[in-house]
């Protein structure tokens, strides 16, 4: 295995490391699944900023397991990045998404938050900082549908966040 290859195992390792809470990993079938994950990244379209939060485990009577993840990207969340993973007895059968391609997006922000409310048509309820933002506040999401976002074309979804 040249050097290459084996950096971006243990990129795609050190990845997978956090991907789960301790919640999820008590599930033998999520922990199976996550093992999968970080042996078959390709199948998943994984980059090194993909972390994966389990939401649904699914056991046929034949033992196959079915585990549904929602994927997060530099922790925003990935709108269709969802996968399922399939497996029996430990083995890889499949997997199921929907993005063709692992996510290489810039993340840092190009505008001012105020600016970006105007450009998407919004504005919150409340003028608030971003750091105690409560109600109706811009949450920024990265898109799996595409692999890079032209200029200005930032996808923006409003909802309300909790502190």
């Amino acid at each position: 295995m040249s050097l290459t290859p084996k950096l971006l195992a243990a990129a795609v390792s050190m990845a997978f490391a956090g991907a789960a809470s301790a919640a999820n990993i008590e599930n033998p079938a999520v922990s199976r699944a996550l093992g999968l994950l970080q042996t078959h990244g390709a199948a998943a379209h994984a980059s090194v900023n993909d972390r994966f939060i389990s939401r649904d485990v699914i056991v046929d009577a034949d033992g196959t397991e079915h585990v549904r993840f929602d994927r997060t990207y530099a922790d925003l969340p990935v709108i269709g990045g969802d996968i399922v993973v399939h497996s029996r007895n430990g083995q890889l059968k499949s997997t199921s998404l929907t993005q063709r391609a692992a996510l290489n997006v810039n993340t840092r922000a190009g505008i001012q938050a105020d600016d970006a409310i105007v450009s998407a048509g919004t504005r919150p309820r409340r003028t608030r900082s971003a750091s105690t933002c409560s109600t109706s506040c811009v949450r920024p999401t990265a898109n799996a549908g595409t692999t890079t976002l032209p200029r200005g074309s930032v996808r923006v979804r409003t909802s309300a966040i909790s502190s």
